[in-house]
């Protein structure tokens, strides 16, 4: 780590529109016409090694003049990557991929499943986005000495060959086309780009926590992005990406990630991730580890004035929001605080920072760090990144070489002809001219980057005008507005169908979020909310009421609480009829705001919501909350994600359904026939898995809804019997394992690969509470009904409780609850977590049995997923006396077998029959012969007793080995 220089810091500290110009340009991701030839080198990122056996590489530059610095470069050329598998969960899920959807044979990918080995594909175009000395490397011809020898590494060291001018420059459109990919999955590298050249400057940043971001083209096909009837798209599905994201800027939930991804024929965007590692937990937990840049700042106290009014016939809200936050700084000379503003919650081009500055209201130095940098227009805009046409003649803007392009986001000297003169290249999906000709330009028709910037993160970087010692605090004072929707209509993704959200808000944040962190950024505050008090408006807000005015002349309310230890502290305003309840019998005060339709509820919540918090009470730890806020919010069909309601709100659903139809009413209960009860004792089950504790990362997302969905599940049971509660889980269970069923009444496209991963970080829409309704109650079968049974109900509860416990306020990951059961049941569930949890493919199987002549019944079990291994309940019935056996037999890798003596021939054989497991097909059947499958045992090898020749503790020779016992 690079210690800074304090005085240098104070004196050279930029003014705001400086810093803000370097953001900018920093970001600007600009391919060079420099190209410079590679021969014989390598390139490790993450789980990823790269061979680039010849080729050239053109530099990426970000940053102008004297602040330019390399950010990555553009290869064209042969090469290779090979993948590492870290855990064997990751290299099953990858071969069964590659078997089940990647046209690989099982043969192919046994090694890479079953012993551990690396896989290997040829590359021949691909983009690295970083600016590690490493990459940096790739542009500096071979030399002799150390690293430390070459000096300035962020500067521009590129010696140019000019023999290779020409026909590698379209390889330039590689960079936008794949960004568009990278953004169209929630995954921008430019803030971090013009982030890490800010640190660099200020604060020193270590080359080990620098981001990579490399995407090639290979010879393996993914088929991630399948078109209809499971056609492949073609070359789009050629991309593999590999990544490494020291600091979590990038909020992939991992240090390092592997995945594939691109577009269906719809444009719909898939990506499915191979492996990964994730972040240690001390580096998390410990701020003098370097990694988590966040944990250079603690939050310590907020106080929030917030005026919200009507505007627009009282279609949209108008929020004007003061805070001034207190930080501490966790290490010496910390300097810079980045901060994910509120602005994904407004409307689109509504959210404006009006003032950053300190307690005295002196500005500080401030930029938004993903705004502004997307070309020269510097329209704020990533869609400005869309056209690559640098024909003149069509009216694109072309700068000269020291300047950038209007759109593109390439040197305008890369190319210089028209695009009529380029061809598609159906070889490898880049979009890229095949012309040979040096003078064709290139055309990128695959890009697009048309997103609503107010869904995007919106992280800021405050410079302070001097670094902090450890310990030290500082104010920083906050103005800032925007528009919420209010009579809000929305659908899901494009061409979605539209729905209501009904007359609120929704849930919105009022504070930034310590961006990133490992579990969120918790608050003590203050917060005070204005609103006209007419047209029925209330609102609902965290923490605990301390005061409320009314003021009848100007017809305003006024509202203020006080949180202590919030997570994600925020308001929801509605047009709601509310009733109010103190607190009683022990149990905490609560407010409930629902719809004027639904107002005849009103006094019937209060009184579940204390049964269900009684029923918890006996499961988990306390809740501490000392007011409620209930309140209706969005149809119950809508993606809930990111803005979800933080400690101490609960959010009750509208259940209107898809279109709004009336049939979507009878197909959600028959998903959920106790919708009423599950809706609440759910929300309150999740205030304990988001709210006493948090997801650890992306990959630990599942724990905040499908463990939700478990204890609403129990409490149901508990409250109708479990009569009904089986016959709802078979229900489920029809739905899951039959692969129509999937389409028709849980959403999964046709083209979705058949895996339900409780961890898999992968396709936008598909996965979440109750934006994917197939992973919900995939969930909720998986870790309720399938685990409970295996390691008994009372173990079960106890295990979650006990690590509810010990990480209160903190993040778990799905590697601590594994653990957890696992100590408290004394099982080994590394089977179970690797198939069921990390890869989620739904298996069928087919047994095949022989009744012997000496009475002896064998069976055969053949499983159609190739890799990995699970339990199957197996039972034998004969008529002699209706005698019954039964077992879990091991299926490992495809086969398993059992054997039962003193059959008689009347039997009968059932695989699964009480549904304990999820199977898409439990064929049996009676076979004359089982040599194809049969595996003859080996026979029983003698005991041996411990070898003594050698003192555990000296490791001394002692004498000779013992000879084996019988």
């Amino acid at each position: 780590m690079i210690t800074p220089l304090p005085l240098l810091l104070a004196l050279s500290v930029p003014d705001p529109e400086e810093l803000n110009k370097r953001a900018r340009m920093g970001g600007d991701l600009q391919p060079q016409n420099t190209p410079v030839s590679i021969r014989d080198r390598d390139l490790s990122v993450g789980n990823c090694d790269y061979h680039f056996e010849s080729g050239v590489v053109l530099p990426i530059k970000a940053g102008r003049r004297e602040n330019q610095r390399n950010a990555g470069v553009v290869f064209q050329g042969e090469g290779s990557v090979t993948v590492h598998f870290d855990t064997r969960a990751d290299a099953w899920a990858f071969a069964n991929h590659m078997v089940l959807k990647g046209n690989y044979s099982a043969d192919e990918m046994r090694a890479v499943a079953l012993e551990g080995a690396d896989f290997t594909t040829p590359i021949s175009r691909g983009v690295v986005v970083s600016t590690h000395a490493d990459v940096n490397d790739l542009l500096i011809p071979p030399r002799k000495g150390d690293r430390e020898e070459i000096k300035n590494y962020d500067a521009i060291l590129v010696v140019e060959d000019k023999r290779h001018t020409g026909a590698f420059l379209k390889a330039g459109a590689t960079l936008p086309n794949r960004l568009s990919n990278w953004i169209a999955g929630g995954l921008d590298p430019r803030p971090r780009i013009a982030q890490e050249i800010l640190t660099s400057e200020f604060g020193g940043l270590a080359w080990d926590e620098r981001m990579v971001v490399a995407d090639f083209l290979t010879d393996s096909h993914y088929n991630v992005a399948r078109g209809p009837d499971s056609v492949a798209v073609g070359p789009n599905d050629r991309w593999l990406s590999c990544m490494v994201d020291p600091t979590g800027a990038l909020e992939q939930g991992e240090h390092s990630t592997v995945f594939a991804h691109g577009r269906d024929p719809d444009q719909n965007y898939h990506r499915v991730r191979f492996t990964g590692a994730g972040y240690p937990v001390d580096k998390r937990e410990d701020p003098d580890i370097p990694g988590l840049r966040a944990r250079d700042f603690e939050a310590i106290e907020a106080r929030v004035k917030v005026d919200a009014r009507p505007i627009r016939l009282r279609k949209y809200i108008r929020a004007q929001v003061r805070s001034r936050l207190t930080f501490e700084a966790q290490r010496d000379g910390a300097q810079i605080l980045v901060l994910n503003m509120p602005r994904y919650e407004g409307r689109e081009n509504t959210f404006q920072i009006h003032l950053i500055a300190d307690r005295r209201g002196n500005a500080l130095s401030w930029t938004a760090l993903n705004s502004d940098i997307f070309g020269g227009q510097m329209t704020g805009d990533p869609a400005s990144l869309a056209s690559v046409d640098t024909d003149p003649d069509k009216g694109s803007t072309t700068s000269s070489s020291s300047q950038s392009t209007s759109s593109s986001g390439v040197d305008s000297t890369a190319a210089n002809s028209t695009a009529s003169d380029a061809t598609d290249n159906s070889e490898d999906g880049s979009g890229l001219s095949l012309s040979s000709d040096p003078g064709s330009t290139f055309t990128d028709d695959t890009v697009n980057m048309s997103v609503d910037r107010a869904g995007q993160d919106y992280p800021i970087l405050v410079l302070l005008p001097e670094p902090l010692e450890a310990g030290e605090q500082v104010d920083i004072v906050m103005d800032w507005e925007t528009q919420w929707n209010f009579i809000q209509m929305g659908s899901q993704g494009a061409g979605g169908e539209v729905q209501s959200l009904g007359p609120t808000t929704g849930f919105r944040n009022l504070l930034p979020e310590l961006w990133p962190q490992a579990a969120g950024t918790r608050w003590d505050h203050e917060t005070t909310v204005t609103t006209p008090s007419l047209y029925n408006y209330n609102v609902a807000i965290s923490g605990e009421t301390i005061r409320e005015n009314w003021d009848q002349e100007v017809e305003l309310m006024t509202l203020t609480v006080r949180g202590q230890d919030d997570l994600r502290p925020g308001v929801a305003m509605g047009k709601w009829n509310t009733h109010e309840e103190p607190p009683a019998f022990g149990y905490p005060g609560v407010r409930i705001h629902l719809n004027p339709a639904e107002a005849y509820s009103l006094e019937e919540i209060a009184p579940e919501l204390r049964r269900v918090l009684g029923f918890y009470a006996r499961l988990m730890p306390e809740l501490p909350v000392d007011e409620f806020e209930i309140y209706q919010g969005r149809d119950l069909t809508f993606t809930r994600d990111r803005n979800e309601p933080g400690d101490g709100m609960l959010e009750i659903n509208q259940l209107i359904g898809r279109g709004g139809g009336t049939g979507a009413n009878t197909l959600y209960r028959e998903l959920d026939p106790f919708t009423g009860q599950t809706m609440l004792s759910r929300e309150l089950a999740r205030r304990y898995w988001d709210g006493l504790v948090q997801p650890g990362g992306a990959r630990d997302a599942w724990l905040a809804w499908v463990m939700p969905e478990v204890y609403s599940a129990f409490y149901v049971r508990g409250v109708q019997g479990t009569q009904p509660y089986f016959e709802w889980m078979e229900t489920l269970r029809g739905y899951l394992e039959d692969p129509q069923e999937q389409v028709d009444r849980l959403g999964v496209p046709q083209n979705m690969r058949p895996a339900l991963d409780l961890t898999d970080t992968g396709t936008e829409g598909t996965r979440g509470w109750y934006g994917g309704l197939a992973q919900r109650f995939y969930g909720l079968y998986v870790m309720g009904n399938m685990l409970r049974y295996r390691v008994g109900e009372d173990v079960y509860y106890k295990a979650l409780d006990r690590v509810l416990t010990a990480r209160k306020h903190n993040f778990i990951t799905t590697e601590m609850l594994q653990e957890a059961l696992e100590y408290h049941s004394g099982q080994d569930l590394d089977d179970f977590f690797d198939f069921w949890v990390y890869q989620g493919i739904i298996p069928g199987v087919t047994v095949e049995v022989l009744h012997q002549d000496d009475g002896t019944l064998r069976g055969c079990i053949q499983s159609d997923v190739p890799f990995g291994s699970f339990d199957l309940p197996v039972t034998v019935d004969d008529q002699e006396g209706f005698r019954r056996v039964g077992a879990l037999v091991d299926v490992d890798n495809g086969h398993g077998q059992f054997e039962v003596p003193g059959r008689t021939a009347d039997f009968n054989v059932m695989a699964d029959p009480e549904g304990l497991i999820l199977l898409t097909s439990r064929e049996v059947r009676e076979v004359k012969d089982l040599s194809h499958c049969w595996i003859t045992p080996p026979p029983p090898q003698p005991e041996t007793t411990p070898d003594t020749s050698e003192d555990p503790s000296t490791g001394e020779d002692t004498g000779s080995p013992t000879a084996p016992t019988e």
